[in-house]
């Protein structure tokens, strides 16, 4: 993949009426923001980072799928078959609203470390087989505590905190 750079050009006396006008661009002659972006594409293509991203999503998903399915969760949490961004669709469960379900998966992640709202959002140090089991040992603590929360008469006593809130609301 070659960084494409764009140029605005044109004959002399069309050009010179550049200094009259306004003009604008994404980075204008910001050069450390354009040297940065190349360097990071470099990177991603020395390291072949797509592809690495892409296994280690399937393999999340893969892993979460069987997860879900081991704790009896794969009708309330589902996984989507994004390789490079796996993403999980939350349901409502029979004593908890969806917003409720979420609200305690997502305290139940974050108590173990993970910042996690409906998808994965990767990068390389991932890739790294203890950091990977690291995550996984994590997310397997949270659903076992989120599991046993859905499992009571009443799973939304188990919040700690408010309900989360929809960020898009029907007026």
């Amino acid at each position: 993949m070659e960084p494409l750079i764009s140029a605005v050009v044109g004959r002399s006396e069309i050009m010179c009426l550049m200094d009259d006008i306004f003009f604008s661009g994404t980075f204008s002659g910001e050069s450390l923001s354009i040297a940065a972006a190349l360097a990071t594409l470099e990177k991603l293509e020395a390291t072949d980072a797509p592809a690495v991203l892409a296994r280690l999503g399937k393999k999340i998903s893969s892993n979460m799928s069987s997860l879900l399915l081991e704790l009896g969760l794969n009708n309330v949490i589902t996984m989507t078959e994004s390789d490079w961004w796996p993403r999980m669709t939350i349901s409502r469960h029979e004593r908890a609203s969806q917003l409720e379900v979420t609200s305690l998966l997502r305290q139940e992640f974050l108590a173990h470390g993970l910042l996690l709202t409906g998808g994965f959002n990767l990068s390389m140090v991932h890739s790294d087989a203890s950091m990977f089991e690291e995550t996984m040992r994590a997310i397997r603590s949270s659903l076992d505590i989120f599991n046993d929360h859905l499992s009571t008469v009443n799973p939304v006593a188990n919040l700690r905190g408010k309900q989360i809130q929809p960020v898009f609301q029907v007026r």
